[in-house]
């Protein structure tokens, strides 16, 4: 099976090629600093942007895409929890004399 950049086998995130992306973000550090002083021009910044973004695009996709599902799975689950919430105090309705739920048996 043909694997793509920044995946293993199964098509998970690859983590050598994550902290491989981690580590070559000093290079741009070092250009900012470098332009912070005058020592280095815009297109010395965008030239190491570019080359970043070239070497780990797939990785940077997957990480993205992997840390969007996760966010996505922990809102559903909160989502649900909280619907069961509203759907138990709902179904106890309110205490009698007032405007508030009934507390759980």
């Amino acid at each position: 099976m043909m694997t793509h950049p920044g995946h293993d086998e199964q098509g998970r995130l690859d983590e050598p090629s994550l902290e491989a992306a981690t580590a070559d973000l000093e290079r741009i550090r070092q250009r900012l600093r470098a332009a912070a002083k005058g020592d280095a021009d815009a297109d010395d910044v965008k030239d190491a942007v570019e080359t970043y973004w070239h070497d780990h695009e797939a990785v940077l996709r997957t990480a993205a895409a992997s840390l969007t599902e996760e966010v996505r799975l922990q809102a559903l689950s909160e989502l649900y929890r909280w619907r069961e919430q509203l759907d138990t105090q709902l179904r106890r309705g309110p205490e009698p004399g007032t405007a508030e739920p009934r507390e759980p048996d």
